[in-house]
Parts: structure tokens; C-alpha cells; sequence
């Protein structure tokens, strides 16, 4: 969700810097700066119920199979 705030953050400062001349060029690119971080951070990040979410994923496959 933040990463979708943050992308219409960066179009609507990209609009008002270039078409607008309202911003200064630096605007977005502190904006698409931030969400190289967030990006960042999600990624190096490993979730912290994967073996729980997989186990569980085996689970339902299991008793959707066909007896």
C-alpha cells in the first residue's frame, strides 16, 4: 500500500515539476529516493511466517486433493 501512495506521489510531483513548473526538479526525485528505500527494505527483509504460510498452503492442497 505504501508503495502505491508513494508511485502517485511521485507522478503528481513529477506533473507539478515538469508540466506545471510549480516544483523544483529535486521534488521527485526525493520522492522516487524514498521508494527506493521502502522498496529496499521490503526486499533484504525476509518474512518472518514463511514456513508457517507454506506449511499451511501444503495443508489446503492436501484436502483439496482427491481422496
Amino acid at each position: 500500500m505504501s508503495l502505491v501512495l508513494i508511485g502517485l506521489l511521485a507522478c503528481v510531483a513529477f506533473y507539478q515539476s515538469i508540466v506545471a513548473k510549480r516544483l523544483p526538479i529535486w521534488g521527485p526525485i526525493l520522492v522516487v529516493s524514498a521508494g527506493a528505500v521502502v522498496v529496499h527494505r521490503r526486499s533484504s527483509v525476509p518474512p518472518a511466517d514463511y514456513s508457517a504460510s507454506n506449511s499451511l498452503a501444503e495443508y489446503y492442497e492436501k484436502g483439496a486433493a482427491p481422496a
